[in-house]
């Protein structure tokens, strides 16, 4: 079975604090062009379910691009339970997810779910977006983000910055 069927938009890795994530950053932007990378810092969702159940999430983001594809570096800043804590304990950093952006999202969850990868964190942005844990089968986790204009405009923003990166302030905060 293919397990994604759709193309990777992104590759995200958990850094261990900030200064792991703003270190990321720069080596990314040195070695491979990546970026500018977009940071969004905080973030705290209202409906946010560990395993079906509500949880607490403070999450820091940093997008960036690197050729096709989108890097997102990450922090978590409580200690509650997480996609992310299932992989990676407080002082632990690497790989966590692909990213899928799709218009099918149901189908995929559905598809996904099915196939026994099960829901580990799921909330709302602009749009629905969870976590399915792919471990066993990929050594990491499958985030599907339902495609929406919002969202979408924000990746065309990652996409166009990049195209038009002189190199110069690798990071910067998220424009909204």
């Amino acid at each position: 079975m293919k397990i994604l069927r759709h193309d990777v938009l992104q590759y995200a890795f958990m850094s261990k604090d900030m200064a792991s994530l703003e270190a990321s950053c720069h080596k990314w932007a040195d070695a491979f062009g990546a970026g500018p990378f977009f940071v969004i810092e905080h973030h705290i969702p209202d409906d946010c379910t560990y395993k079906g159940k509500p949880c607490d999430l403070d999450m820091t983001y940093a997008f960036g691009q690197a050729g096709s594809a989108q890097i997102e570096f990450m922090v978590q800043h409580n200690d509650g339970p997480s996609t992310f804590r299932d992989m990676f304990k407080p002082e632990e950093e690497g790989f966590h997810h692909w990213c899928i952006f799709t218009n099918k999202y149901d189908e995929e969850y559905k598809r996904l779910t099915g196939n026994g990868y099960i829901e580990t964190t799921a909330f709302t942005t602009s749009a629905r977006v969870c976590w399915l844990d792919a471990e066993k089968d990929l050594g990491g986790h499958i985030e599907l983000y339902e495609e929406n204009p919002g969202t979408q405009g924000f990746f065309d923003l990652l996409r166009e910055s990049h195209e038009s990166w002189d190199g110069k302030d690798p990071i910067r905060p998220a424009p909204f």
